[in-house]
């Protein structure tokens, strides 16, 4: 995985593959961006994210998790776009006023063969 740190659009940091496939219209990624909610939990924060991407996709699945030492939300969508239909996880993580959303795009084509190590990198994931 290449890391990139530029900062831009409140990302702290995003994964795309060193040598990702040819002929390919979307390259798969893993991100990190920041919103503040000061005043609601992380499941008031969960619900509001989850009503936001209701309005541009399809949600496939929204539950609680827990890694041991951080619990969340995971919200699971599709998106379609004019090169074609985009898969989303998104894991919802909450400290202090933050809430961390670690979000991992891919095409719908290369899904199921990336899915296992890219699960992998999100639940990797914890806070600080």
């Amino acid at each position: 995985m290449k890391r990139e740190e530029s900062g831009e659009n409140n990302t702290l940091f995003k994964l795309t593959p060193k040598n990702p496939g040819e002929n390919r219209n979307y390259i798969e990624s893993i991100n990190l961006v920041t919103r503040d909610y000061p005043d609601m939990s992380l499941k008031q924060a969960a619900q509001k994210l989850k009503k936001e991407v209701n309005r541009v996709g399809v949600i496939t699945d929204f539950k609680e998790i827990d890694f041991g030492n951080s619990n969340g939300y995971r919200l699971e969508f599709k998106i379609i776009f004019d090169e074609g239909m985009r898969r989303y996880i998104q894991d919802y993580y909450k400290k202090e006023d933050l809430v961390y959303i670690l979000t991992f795009a891919s095409q719908e084509s290369v899904y199921p063969e990336i899915y296992e190590e890219m699960n992998t990198v999100l639940e990797s994931f914890r806070l600080k």
